[in-house]
């Protein structure tokens, strides 16, 4: 073999700096590897500054739009704090209006009762010693009923026919209603003679009130 065989063969190999001086790798070393750090960083920080890009009309239109919400909010709010007061205001004025109405009507009516349920009244009007009104269930049409009981007591030592009418007001002064207390066809309360010292509770028929707005509010009561 001559010698360029042996040089194909056993290649020398080139001399290195770092061969001579480790020191000189490890900088080496050290250095491609910080550079591929910072190429890493600036991959990522640019990748970062793409999606902020990206999504920057995103979170602007959301800013905008909680800000839309946030005042929409205050107004309502805003809003709603003033319809309450109108409301309080409202509600006093109408309780001012009932009280005044209340009293022009026992002006302009006296013997005035107000209209309650379960509640006694004292009339004291001849045979007619005492009237409540009670409250009873619903027929079948779900309207609100009741029943009125009259307290009868004859004084007198001779026989009388009861005869009354119950008139009903609604808060305007309106007449809603009546009951007739007789003994006759149409009497809501049929009731007949009354001995002389004879006591008696004469109760009617239930009777339904079809429209809240005609509920009674005060009544009436007339003897005959």
């Amino acid at each position: 073999m001559n010698q360029s065989e042996k040089e194909i063969h056993n290649p020398q190999r080139p001399n290195y700096a770092f061969d001579s001086d480790p020191t000189i790798s490890l900088m080496d070393f050290r250095e491609q590897t910080d550079a591929l750090l910072l190429a890493q960083r600036a991959k990522f920080l640019i990748m970062i500054a793409v999606i902020l890009v990206l999504l920057l009309p995103s979170l602007a239109w959301l800013i905008y739009e909680n800000s839309v919400v946030n005042d929409k909010y205050r107004t309502l709010t805003i809003s709603l704090e003033k319809h309450k007061r109108e409301l309080e205001t409202a509600r006093s004025d109408i309780k001012n209006l009932r009280k005044s109405t209340s009293a022009l009507l026992h002006e302009k009516i006296p013997g005035l009762f107000p209209f309650k349920y379960n509640s006694s009244y004292e009339i004291n009007k001849k045979y007619v010693k005492r009237i409540a009104f009670d409250e009873s269930s619903p027929k079948l049409g779900g309207f609100e009923a009741y029943q009125c009981r009259v307290s009868l007591h004859n004084q007198e030592d001779v026989t009388v026919l009861p005869e009354m009418v119950v008139v009903f007001f609604d808060r305007n002064g309106s007449v809603a209603d009546y009951l007739h207390l007789g003994n006759v066809s149409d009497s809501t309360m049929k009731s007949g003679a009354l001995k002389p010292n004879e006591k008696r509770t004469d109760i009617s028929r239930a009777i339904e009130i079809s429209d809240s707005a005609q509920k009674p509010m005060y009544f009436l009561v007339n003897v005959k």
